[in-house]
Protein backbone atom coordinates (compact mmCIF):
# COMPACT_ATOMS: atom_id res chain seq x y z
CA UNK A 1 0.00 0.00 0.00
CA UNK A 2 2.80 2.43 0.84
CA UNK A 3 4.45 1.84 -2.54
CA UNK A 4 1.14 2.53 -4.25
CA UNK A 5 0.70 5.79 -2.36
CA UNK A 6 4.19 6.79 -3.49
CA UNK A 7 3.30 6.08 -7.13
CA UNK A 8 5.50 2.99 -7.23
CA UNK A 9 2.82 0.77 -8.75
CA UNK A 10 5.12 -1.80 -10.39
CA UNK A 11 7.09 -2.34 -7.18
CA UNK A 12 3.85 -2.66 -5.22
CA UNK A 13 2.47 -5.24 -7.64
CA UNK A 14 5.72 -7.21 -7.60
CA UNK A 15 5.67 -7.31 -3.81
CA UNK A 16 1.99 -8.31 -3.71
CA UNK A 17 2.67 -11.14 -6.18
CA UNK A 18 5.64 -12.36 -4.11
CA UNK A 19 3.64 -12.30 -0.88
CA UNK A 20 0.74 -14.14 -2.50
CA UNK A 21 3.11 -16.78 -3.97
CA UNK A 22 4.69 -17.40 -0.56
CA UNK A 23 1.48 -17.22 1.48
CA UNK A 24 -1.45 -18.18 -0.79
CA UNK A 25 -3.87 -18.42 2.15
CA UNK A 26 -3.08 -14.91 3.45
CA UNK A 27 -6.39 -13.10 3.07
CA UNK A 28 -4.95 -9.62 2.48
CA UNK A 29 -2.58 -11.06 -0.11
CA UNK A 30 -5.51 -12.70 -1.90
CA UNK A 31 -7.56 -9.51 -1.93
CA UNK A 32 -4.58 -7.48 -3.14
CA UNK A 33 -3.97 -10.00 -5.95
CA UNK A 34 -7.66 -9.91 -6.83
CA UNK A 35 -7.45 -6.10 -7.11
CA UNK A 36 -4.52 -6.48 -9.52
CA UNK A 37 -6.56 -8.94 -11.58
CA UNK A 38 -9.50 -6.50 -11.64
CA UNK A 39 -7.24 -3.64 -12.75
CA UNK A 40 -5.88 -5.85 -15.52
CA UNK A 41 -9.40 -6.82 -16.61
CA UNK A 42 -8.98 -10.45 -15.59
CA UNK A 43 -12.23 -10.75 -13.66
CA UNK A 44 -12.26 -14.55 -13.66
CA UNK A 45 -8.89 -14.55 -11.88
CA UNK A 46 -10.28 -12.15 -9.28
CA UNK A 47 -13.35 -14.32 -8.74
CA UNK A 48 -11.17 -17.42 -8.30
CA UNK A 49 -9.05 -15.64 -5.69
CA UNK A 50 -12.06 -14.36 -3.76
CA UNK A 51 -14.24 -17.47 -3.81
CA UNK A 52 -12.36 -19.45 -1.11
CA UNK A 53 -12.31 -16.40 1.16
CA UNK A 54 -16.08 -16.54 1.54
CA UNK A 55 -15.65 -19.56 3.76
CA UNK A 56 -13.31 -17.91 6.27
CA UNK A 57 -15.00 -18.11 9.64
CA UNK A 58 -13.17 -15.16 11.17
CA UNK A 59 -11.79 -11.95 9.69
CA UNK A 60 -10.24 -9.02 11.47
CA UNK A 61 -11.39 -5.49 10.62
CA UNK A 62 -8.73 -4.86 7.98
CA UNK A 63 -9.41 -8.19 6.30
CA UNK A 64 -13.15 -7.59 6.23
CA UNK A 65 -12.67 -4.09 4.81
CA UNK A 66 -10.40 -5.43 2.05
CA UNK A 67 -12.78 -8.31 1.35
CA UNK A 68 -15.77 -6.00 0.91
CA UNK A 69 -13.88 -3.34 -1.04
CA UNK A 70 -12.57 -5.96 -3.46
CA UNK A 71 -16.04 -7.38 -3.99
CA UNK A 72 -17.35 -3.89 -4.69
CA UNK A 73 -14.58 -3.31 -7.23
CA UNK A 74 -15.23 -6.67 -8.89
CA UNK A 75 -18.98 -6.02 -9.07
CA UNK A 76 -18.44 -2.58 -10.59
CA UNK A 77 -15.97 -4.00 -13.12
CA UNK A 78 -18.64 -6.53 -14.12
CA UNK A 79 -21.16 -3.65 -14.42
CA UNK A 80 -23.24 -5.16 -11.62
CA UNK A 81 -23.99 -1.96 -9.74
CA UNK A 82 -26.82 -3.51 -7.74
CA UNK A 83 -24.51 -6.24 -6.47
CA UNK A 84 -21.87 -3.63 -5.63
CA UNK A 85 -24.54 -1.76 -3.69
CA UNK A 86 -25.44 -4.91 -1.77
CA UNK A 87 -21.81 -5.47 -0.81
CA UNK A 88 -21.52 -1.83 0.23
CA UNK A 89 -24.68 -1.96 2.36
CA UNK A 90 -23.56 -5.17 4.05
CA UNK A 91 -20.12 -3.66 4.76
CA UNK A 92 -21.70 -0.48 6.13
CA UNK A 93 -24.05 -2.46 8.39
CA UNK A 94 -21.23 -4.59 9.84
CA UNK A 95 -18.50 -1.93 10.11
CA UNK A 96 -20.09 1.54 10.05
CA UNK A 97 -16.92 2.97 11.61
CA UNK A 98 -14.63 1.80 8.78
CA UNK A 99 -12.44 4.64 7.57
CA UNK A 100 -12.72 3.28 4.02
CA UNK A 101 -16.49 3.64 3.75
CA UNK A 102 -16.49 7.31 2.78
CA UNK A 103 -14.06 6.69 -0.04
CA UNK A 104 -16.15 3.83 -1.38
CA UNK A 105 -19.44 5.59 -0.74
CA UNK A 106 -18.33 8.45 -2.99
CA UNK A 107 -16.95 6.04 -5.58
CA UNK A 108 -20.06 3.92 -5.48
CA UNK A 109 -22.39 6.90 -5.69
CA UNK A 110 -20.41 8.31 -8.59
CA UNK A 111 -20.50 5.02 -10.50
CA UNK A 112 -24.25 4.56 -10.15
CA UNK A 113 -25.26 8.07 -11.23
CA UNK A 114 -25.86 8.99 -14.84
CA UNK A 115 -23.57 11.70 -16.30
CA UNK A 116 -26.48 14.17 -16.09
CA UNK A 117 -27.04 13.32 -12.40
CA UNK A 118 -23.31 13.62 -11.70
CA UNK A 119 -23.25 17.10 -13.17
CA UNK A 120 -26.21 18.15 -11.02
CA UNK A 121 -24.64 16.59 -7.97
CA UNK A 122 -21.31 18.33 -8.59
CA UNK A 123 -23.10 21.66 -9.06
CA UNK A 124 -24.94 21.25 -5.77
CA UNK A 125 -21.74 20.25 -3.97
CA UNK A 126 -19.81 23.25 -5.24
CA UNK A 127 -22.50 25.69 -4.17
CA UNK A 128 -22.37 24.53 -0.54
Amino acid sequence: MTYQLQGRKEEAQTLIKQIHARYPDYLLGCTAMAMICIQEGNLECAENLLEPLRWFMHMNHSEFDAFCATHIELSLAKKKNELAGSWFEMWKSVRPESSQLDRYRFRFDKSTLSPKDRKGRNDSLSSS
